[in-house]
């Protein structure tokens, strides 16, 4: 997948707070970030690859299939890619 920019993969929403995957574009490659929408710092997962966009769209989608197992709803936003 070529031309990735910032973009929010899903989010999710638990008891108290949500739940946020975020593909990044960093300048030796693209970054799979799993965090706290409330707070950016507070980071549930981070994985990063020079070249595979789509091996970190899939890791994203397995973290949030385990998160609606445990519950979480899903969050629907225009905004996502």
């Amino acid at each position: 997948m070529n031309g990735v920019a910032n973009r929010i993969l899903w989010k999710l929403k638990g008891p108290r707070r949500v739940i946020v995957a975020s593909l990044l574009r960093r300048s030796q490659g693209h970054e799979l970030v799993v965090y706290f929408e409330d707070n950016l710092k507070d980071v549930i997962e981070t994985q990063f690859d020079p070249t595979a966009v789509d091996a970190l769209i899939a890791r994203g989608e397995s973290v949030k299939q385990v998160l609606l197992r445990k519950g979480l709803v899903p969050l629907e936003d225009a905004n996502f890619a």
